[in-house]
């Protein structure tokens, strides 16, 4: 492949005049990526305004999709003095779908201006710019726009733009996973109007995530009509169209790892009208595995991300003791606590940080507590704002335990397998207190309701030389079901789905910090937990149910979220129950 990327060559008869004319060299925000003008003129012209030489240009080239004339726009994110010209082009050219695909900030670096208005209309150039509503999920963010041209001759009515803003794209390199940006692109495609002009896409240089994104939408396509792809044939093309079309390296590969996760992954993602009998469909047997479909679409997530480098930290040797289990938080993602000087490894703690179906870390998974990590899980809970606290294991896992210990005789090893599946206690009796650390922890109240126990907290910062730190913590205690299963009854859904509520709540009235989660080992039950949390938001937004891709995207911020077919097939029935309780489906169309 990167031989591949590197044998791509342009043409030297292309020309850069007109972006190297003195009044257009500032409207360029790189001085080595500037559109050409070739022979079929990809340079996006804009109509020159009387007096102002140069006022057609703009950096941005059209590009070809697959078997579709000039379906991009290719440009830059805009500089203060060009925002006048990009509305221009997005008037001029009858777009309606922008797809950003930077930050505005990345490294401490500006990247792109914020070209739109927030709270109330703009005038950019002769355009005129009003600011509709805005969805922010995890990963991307959909902006309403209404955009006018202004005139004193004519009057023009104003047309509705949607900016999809993806979010998730990291500072350096390319996203580890393409489940993200493959969601991300699926909803774009699907939003599309017939009679649409170009899609404006853009990123800070408008060449390499820009080049991505378009490259990956024209597979697709390709992929849909005829089942093969020519990526190779296709960037060669677009090369000739606007320069550095693909950066890098990482950027060839990721696009070749996207298109395979693409295929070997069926659309899993049904309307919640169609939930009854998409129900029936899983639950029939496959004729060549013996397995009901549902087992199948689970097996078929595969286990994820095992490489050793993804766990350097939480392999190190002062870190290995503090791992209940060998299910360890993938450094990109796990939680790092305030080191203490001079002690290797005390940043670390078992814990990864994982986001809901709207924000980004809104959930920490992690095991439940070692006798040697209590102190770590308190003061994660304190650096990190947590609020809420939940668990769904109990100290009734002991005594399971110690029976299986008795019963079997096992082994020492796997006595010590067993053993760690006890979860230690890390709160005080009621009335009394305990000190973790710098922490003092104690129960101010606690009742028990259909299923779950709530508990209010009081933690106490004692650190020396200032004045005492107070603040509350909710603890909510669910047992979902034992380590290995998790068997589904409407009165365990009910009770769970009770306890859900009481979270949101805490939420709205705490400052909406992170929520810890955990359960023994911090992934099945813990994923499974998400993996509700998150389908059913997705329901309530969106109308929708993609059970598969949910706990595809979880498996790449912690290994082995939901680990069992029946776990997975709870996640399926919890969302049944949801919307059931609402008698209609109709309700969700």
């Amino acid at each position: 492949l990167i031989f591949q990327l590197q044998s791509i060559r342009v043409p030297g008869n292309f020309t850069w005049e007109s972006s190297q004319r003195p009044e257009n060299k500032a409207k360029n925000r790189y001085k080595n990526i500037i559109p050409w003008k070739s022979n079929d003129h990809t340079r996006v012209q804009l109509v020159e305004l009387d007096g102002y030489p140069g006022s057609d240009y703009i950096n941005a080239s059209f590009i070809d999709g697959y078997n579709h004339h000039c379906k991009f726009i290719a440009t830059q994110g805009p500089v203060a003095s060009t925002f006048g010209d990009f509305w221009r082009t997005v008037w001029d050219q009858g777009v309606c779908i922008i797809v950003m695909v930077t930050n505005m900030v990345e490294g401490g670096r500006i990247k792109c201006l914020k070209y739109w208005p927030s709270a109330s209309p703009e005038m950019y150039g002769p355009v005129l710019v009003s600011p509709g509503d805005e969805e922010e999920l995890a990963d991307y963010m959909i902006r309403k726009l209404s955009v006018q041209m202004t005139s004193d001759t004519a009057e023009y009515r104003a047309r509705e733009v949607i900016q999809y803003h993806f979010t998730a794209w990291p500072d350096q390199w390319v996203p580890t996973h393409a489940t993200s940006l493959l969601a991300f692109l699926k909803k774009v495609r699907a939003s599309l109007p017939e009679d649409s002009g170009p899609i404006l896409t853009h990123c800070s240089a408008g060449v390499g995530r820009t080049r991505t994104y378009i490259v990956l939408d024209a597979m697709l396509d390709q992929i849909d009509a005829e089942g093969v792809v020519d990526i190779y044939g296709f960037v060669c093309h677009i090369r000739q169209q606007r320069s550095a079309m693909v950066q890098t390296e990482a950027q060839y590969v990721f696009i070749h790892d996207a298109l395979v996760e693409y295929v070997t992954c069926d659309s899993t993602e049904f309307a919640v009208c169609d939930l009854p009998e998409n129900s029936r469909v899983l639950n029939t047997i496959d004729p060549d595995s013996g397995d009901s479909l549902l087992v199948v679409e689970f097996k078929n997530l595969g286990l994820g991300d095992s490489d050793y480098d993804s766990f350097i930290n939480a392999s190190q040797p002062e870190n290995k003791s503090k791992n209940r289990f060998a299910i360890l938080p993938f450094d990109r993602s796990r939680v790092k606590l305030w080191p203490f000087t001079g002690m290797v490894g005390s940043d670390y703690i078992n814990a990864s940080f994982v986001d809901s179906f709207q924000q980004r870390e809104a959930f920490i998974a992690t095991q439940a507590p070692l006798d040697t990590t209590v102190v770590d899980f308190w003061r994660m809970t304190w650096e990190y704002e947590a609020n809420c606290i939940v668990m769904l294991c109990t100290q009734n896992e002991r005594e399971e335990v110690w029976e299986l210990i008795f019963v079997l005789s096992l082994i020492s090893n796997w006595v010590q397998f067993l053993l760690n599946g006890i979860c230690v206690s890390y709160l005080p009796h009621k009335e009394e207190f305990i000190v973790y650390g710098l922490l003092m922890i104690e129960i101010e109240a606690e009742d028990l309701r259909n299923g779950f126990c709530r508990r209010q907290l009081k933690i106490t910062n004692t650190k020396k030389f200032h004045a005492p730190a107070v603040r509350s913590a909710f603890l909510r205690e669910f047992l979902m079901a034992p380590r290995d299963s998790l068997l589904f009854s409407d009165c365990l859904g009910v009770g769970l789905l009770d306890m859900m509520k009481c979270i949101t709540r805490v939420q709205q009235q705490t400052g909406n910090g992170p929520i810890v989660v955990h359960c023994s080992d911090g992934s099945g039950r813990t994923g499974s937990f998400f993996a509700i949390n998150i389908a059913l938001e997705r329901v309530k937004l969106d109308g929708s149910v993609d059970m598969f891709q949910t706990v595809r995207r979880l498996r790449t911020q912690r290994p082995l979220m939901v680990q069992t077919a029946e776990q997975y097939k709870f996640c399926y029935e919890m969302v049944r129950l949801f919307v059931d309780s609402f008698s209609d489906y109709a309700n969700f169309k």
